[in-house]
Formats: structure tokens, C-alpha cells, sequence
């Protein structure tokens, strides 16, 4: 017998499969320790280390701050960056930051500096007074960092933006601060200060600096949408980094393999070659996304909105319709061959491989975000989400071109059904009104998107059982992205913080990973 016999056989065994995972997950853990050697801890962004481990430990957020002062990479402007943000994320009438925040600041750099940091932190807290700050930026010449610092200050007045621009402007030309000339970018493009926004592009030390988006922008108010489509790539493409960028391709290629094992690609029943345009066409479908988004914006008068009404309908004829618009039109030049292919199994997984192209592209940020922490849930819940709506779409546009009379107006309910249920999805997770009593919707949208599609697999499938366990390519997947997340988080957080983070992860995901064992085909769990 065979080894990949044995390995059919076995994997419709439930021990098995456990034994499998917790191997994969064992030898992620051991190449954890050879991780930060591998990867280089002094190399990594400090600022972003830092922020995210103050996000997960919310009973001492200032207790990496304390450790982003003796990181050997970091800078003093990255630490005035950080205690603005992790005091925003306070309550203004809590209590003040501990006493001696910012003594490493002070041995490291001067007791200047340090009381500048202190007196910034306090007022962005909602306790005492800045009026140290104006002083100190008011001399000729100022005091490094005080500019800076009163910026972070005004964050949060729009009335105080012109004022927040100046002073950025005086800290980059006073002090060639970097740091001040990327956070000047953001408020001109944020006040919508084209003209000066594209002044600086002719300055060498800004042109780095500028966009893509702010670029984008500014074409779509003069209208040059040939202009915005120009910035398409480099939108999409601006925020990779190698680490999220391995982990969304990891994903993605455990999705793809599920995908090509239900289809039964080595059977000849889906194409390979199909199923690989159509997750690079899902990819493209991003960009066509971003360019809806400021169409919206521009023509629409449509932007996020935390109030209930603008906020549904933002999120449905927003997010929804445009993303799934836009996996449909580029889907379609793939209908032409799944219509004369005349297969329902080949259209539904041709069809949910775009939408694991649009998923791909947009892990990549999401998992940047987050350091990788969110891969386990993208991979469980918005993956799949985006994979089974444009399978349903696309299998209903394949029938209506079968059947036009009788199923093309099924065609449109499916899609209008799919751009409302993903509004909806998204809407109960960010409104307010919504999330904060009602937020079990978005995993009663999930479960019957889950169920709908398997239900039309099961019907396409005939019901045909498999020689390799279904579940256990699910489950392997899960492992090794498991197992990458949690190498690439201790690399970046060492293994305390990645072990919290993966294990709360995990822990949300759980239910969604029965839930997809139980509806799988040939499933192994019957309760």
C-alpha cells in the first residue's frame, strides 16, 4: 500500500487529523525560537511594536512605551508619536501616565526632551496645561520637538488644522525632522490641501512622501479619472511588507488548495488554469474597488459614517455594492468559457477563486495592521465570506446565461441579495448603534452565506464523496497558518505577547471552525 493511499485513508480519521494539526502547530512553535535570529528584532519598526503591544495589554499600556525609549532603532519623534496614541486611547478623565514615563527618554536623549513628552502626553490625556509647549516653540530658535508635540496636541480640533500645519512645517524646515514632514503630508491631504500637497512633490525631500491616495484624490475632484486610474497600482501595492505579505499568500494558498480539492481539479472537473485566472483577476478587482471608492466619494457624496442611517448606507451601497461589483466585472471575462463548460461545480469554485483574489490583496493590509494577528480570523471568516459570495454570483450569472427566461432574473436577486448581506455583515461590526446589542448578526450573515454555499456545492457535487478527506486539507491549513502567524508574531513581539494574541485569535475563530468541519463535505463532526 501506497503512502498516499495510507494517507487517504487515514484522513477521514478524526485522531488522525488532530495529531496532524498539533504536529504542524509543534513545529511552528520550535521555529518560533529561531525566528527573531532569522528575522532581525532590531530591524523591525519599533513604533508599530510598540502601539500594538500596547492595544493587547490594556492594563498596562504604558508599559511598552518604557521599552520603545531603549530600543536601539528608535527615535525620539517615534516616541512622541506613541505616547500620543496610546493616551488617545484613554479615557481624557482617567488618571495620569505613571510618574518617570519618559526617564529613559531622559538619560537618553535630555531632560528636555523628556519634559516636552510629559507635557504632551498630560494635555492629550485631558490634565494640565500646554502652555510650557507654546513657549518653548515660540523661541528663536524653538526648541526641538516642542512644534511637533503641539501638533500631536491639536489632533483632535479640526478647528486647529491650519495651526497643526504650520507647526509640522516649522519642526521639518527648523530641524529636518522626517517624521515631521510625513505627518505634514497627512494633514494637507486630510484638509484637503491639494495645491500645497502638490507643491510638495517638486521638493525632492518630500516626494517620497507623497500618497498615492492623496494623488488619486486630488485627480477625481478635477475629475482626470484617466489620472485616478494611474494611481490604481500604486494604491493597491503601497502597503506591502514582506512579513504580511507571505502570511496573505500562505492563506490564500491553503484556500486555493481547499478550493482545487472540493472541484476535483485532478479529476479534470475544474480547471487549474481557470481557477489560477481567477484568483489573479480577484487581485485586479482591488484596484477597480479603490478606483469605486473615490467615485463614490467624488459623485456620491459617500463617506464612513458612525451614525446608523449614513452608516447602513455606506456600508451597503458603499462597500458592499463596489466590492462585489467589482469581483463581478472581473469575473466576467471568465463567463465565456464556464458557460460553455455547462458546469455548475466549475462556475461555483471558478467563480469563489476571484473572490479569493480580492481577499488575498486585501489581507495584505489588514495583516500589516495587525503585525499577522488577524490572519486566523480573516482566514475562518472574511476569506471565506468573499469566496462564497462571488461563487453564488458568479454561479447564477452562469445559470441565467443557460436558462435567460426562467433564471436571469435570479441572477440580479442574487447579486442584490449578496451586496446587501455584505453591507450588512460589515455594518454590524463597526456601527455602534448596531454592534453594541446586535452584533451576533454578522455570525448569523456568515452562517447562512455558509450554508447557502455549500448547500449549491453539495447539489453540484452530486453529493460524491472523496478519497482525501476534505476536512483534513481544512484542517492542515488552518495549522500552518497557525503555526506562520505565531513565528511571525514572536518575531516581532516575542512569545508572550504572541502567544496572547494568537491564543485570543484562536479562541474567536473557534466556533467558525466547527461551524465549516460540520458543513464540509464528507464532514467528520455530526453534532
Amino acid at each position: 500500500m501506497s503512502w498516499t493511499t495510507k494517507l487517504a485513508r487515514r484522513s477521514h480519521d478524526p485522531v488522525f487529523l488532530w495529531r496532524v494539526a498539533i504536529g504542524i502547530v509543534a513545529a511552528g512553535l520550535l521555529l518560533s525560537f529561531a525566528a527573531p535570529l532569522l528575522a532581525g528584532l532590531a530591524g523591525q519598526d519599533p513604533l508599530q511594536r510598540c502601539l500594538v503591544e500596547s492595544v493587547h495589554n490594556p492594563n498596562h499600556p504604558w508599559r511598552p512605551l518604557e521599552r520603545l525609549q531603549l530600543a536601539p532603532n528608535a527615535d525620539f519623534y517615534q516616541v512622541l508619536d506613541a505616547a500620543a496614541l496610546i493616551a488617545r486611547r484613554l479615557d481624557p478623565e482617567g488618571d495620569l501616565p505613571p510618574l518617570g514615563l519618559f526617564d529613559n527618554a531622559a538619560q537618553r536623549w535630555d531632560r528636555e526632551a523628556a519634559e516636552i513628552a510629559t507635557v504632551m502626553t498630560n494635555s492629550v490625556v485631558g490634565h494640565g496645561s500646554r502652555l510650557s509647549l507654546y513657549r518653548q516653540a515660540n523661541r528663536r530658535p524653538p526648541t526641538r520637538y516642542a512644534n511637533y508635540a503641539l501638533a500631536h496636541c491639536l489632533a483632535d480640533d479640526p478647528a486647529a488644522a491650519t495651526q497643526r500645519i504650520d507647526l509640522l512645517r516649522a519642526e521639518a524646515d527648523q530641524f529636518d525632522s522626517q517624521s515631521a514632514r510625513e505627518r505634514l503630508v497627512s494633514a494637507l491631504a486630510v484638509a484637503d490641501r491639494w495645491d500645497e500637497l502638490t507643491a510638495l512633490a517638486d521638493n525632492p525631500d518630500y516626494r517620497p512622501l507623497i500618497p498615492p491616495y492623496a494623488l488619486a484624490e486630488q485627480a477625481a475632484e478635477r475629475d482626470d479619472w484617466l489620472a485616478v486610474l494611474r494611481q490604481m497600482p500604486a494604491l493597491m501595492f503601497q502597503q506591502y511588507a514582506p512579513g504580511p505579505a507571505v502570511l496573505a499568500l500562505l492563506t490564500g494558498a491553503c484556500w486555493l488548495s481547499f478550493l482545487l480539492h472540493i472541484g476535483r481539479f485532478y479529476q479534470g472537473r475544474v480547471s487549474l488554469w481557470l481557477c489560477l485566472a481567477g484568483v489573479a483577476l480577484g487581485v485586479v478587482s482591488v484596484g477597480l474597488t479603490l478606483f469605486f471608492i473615490l467615485v463614490q466619494e467624488a459623485g456620491w457624496g459617500l463617506e464612513e459614517s458612525n451614525e446608523l442611517i449614513p452608516g447602513l448606507k455606506y456600508f451597503i451601497l458603499g462597500v458592499g455594492l463596489r466590492e462585489e461589483l467589482a469581483k463581478l466585472l472581473l469575473l466576467l471575462p471568465l463567463i465565456p468559457w464556464l458557460v460553455s463548460r455547462r458546469s455548475e461545480l466549475q462556475a461555483l469554485i471558478v467563480s469563489a477563486c476571484v473572490g479569493l483574489g480580492f481577499a488575498v490583496e486585501e489581507n495584505v493590509g489588514y495583516f500589516g495592521n495587525s503585525l499577522g494577528a488577524s490572519s486566523l480570523g480573516r482566514l475562518t471568516m472574511a476569506n471565506f465570506l468573499h469566496m462564497s459570495l462571488t461563487g453564488l454570483v458568479g454561479l447564477a450569472v452562469c445559470r441565467a446565461c443557460w436558462h435567460p427566461k426562467t433564471l436571469g432574473p435570479e441572477a440580479f436577486a442574487v447579486f442584490g441579495v449578496a451586496v446587501l448581506g455584505h453591507g450588512l455583515y460589515d455594518a454590524f461590526i463597526v456601527l455602534p448603534a448596531l454592534n453594541d446589542q446586535w452584533g451576533l448578526v454578522t455570525l448569523l450573515i456568515y452562517i447562512g452565506v455558509v450554508y447557502q454555499f455549500f448547500r449549491e456545492f453539495r447539489a453540484a457535487n452530486h453529493s460524491e464523496s472523496y478519497r482525501l478527506s476534505v476536512s483534513f486539507t481544512f484542517t492542515v491549513g488552518v495549522a500552518l497558518v497557525t503555526s506562520a502567524t505565531y513565528v511571525y508574531l514572536s518575531s516581532q513581539l516575542g512569545h508572550n505577547a504572541a502567544l496572547k494574541l494568537l491564543s485570543a485569535e484562536l479562541l474567536s475563530s473557534a466556533i467558525l471552525i466547527y461551524l465549516f468541519l460540520r458543513e464540509a463535505p464528507d464532514s467528520l463532526i455530526d453534532v
